[in-house]
């Protein structure tokens, strides 16, 4: 009878023994399990963090490069816009100035025999024996000549074309109306041009 009981309770032993060793097993399965989907939802975490950051990074250069051509644009379309109010300026000021000396009745009155002259590079030029006509209410012709004003540059020796303003400004201070004449200079024919052509002509 002892026997029985001494093998009982070393069978009801081993069965303690092999249930606490599947349990530490089970556990130690579990904590493996639980570490390797931790690890799997970091690797996961991570690799949406990047692709984040990846987009974010591209928006921005996308926004960037926007905002630079927008800006680009913008200076175009305003320089075009200052330069076409420059020129539109200058057009008016011309405008107005001729129509201020029309309307003004004691201003004095000019005329041009022409608006253009072609000459030779190293030919006289003068501006002034141009004028035509120039009539004032006070002053006579010997005046009103003597103060005839010449703006723009040229230079008869070097060809180009030369744009230049005639007026007049009588002894009350009126300005006259403004006449543009245009001022072209042709190169000079040079001796061997000239001999050619003379053998040319024979």
């Amino acid at each position: 009878m002892l026997l029985y009981i001494i093998i009982l309770a070393a069978l009801v032993a081993c069965i303690v023994y092999f249930l606490y060793l599947y349990r530490v097993r089970q556990s130690s399965y579990s904590e493996e399990v639980r570490q390797a989907s931790l690890t799997e939802t970091e690797l996961q975490r991570s690799s949406l963090e990047s692709e984040t950051e990846s987009e974010t990074e591209t928006e921005t250069e996308t926004e960037s490069e926007t905002e630079t051509e927008t800006d680009t644009e913008t200076e175009s379309e305003t320089e075009s816009e200052g330069e076409t109010e420059e020129t539109e300026t200058e057009s008016v000021s011309e405008t107005d100035s001729t129509a201020a000396a029309s309307q003004n009745p004691y201003a004095p009155v000019l005329t041009l025999s022409a608006n253009q002259e072609t000459i030779t590079a190293g030919d006289s030029f003068d501006p002034v024996s141009y004028v035509a006509t120039i009539t004032d209410d006070k002053d006579n012709r010997y005046v009103l000549w003597r103060n005839i004003q010449v703006a723009g540059n040229y230079d008869a020796d070097v060809p180009g074309e030369y744009e230049l303003q005639i007026y007049a400004v009588d002894s009350s201070g009126y300005s006259s109306n403004i006449e543009t004449f245009l001022l072209v200079v042709q190169p000079a024919e040079t001796e061997t041009e000239a001999e050619t052509e003379t053998e040319s002509g024979l």
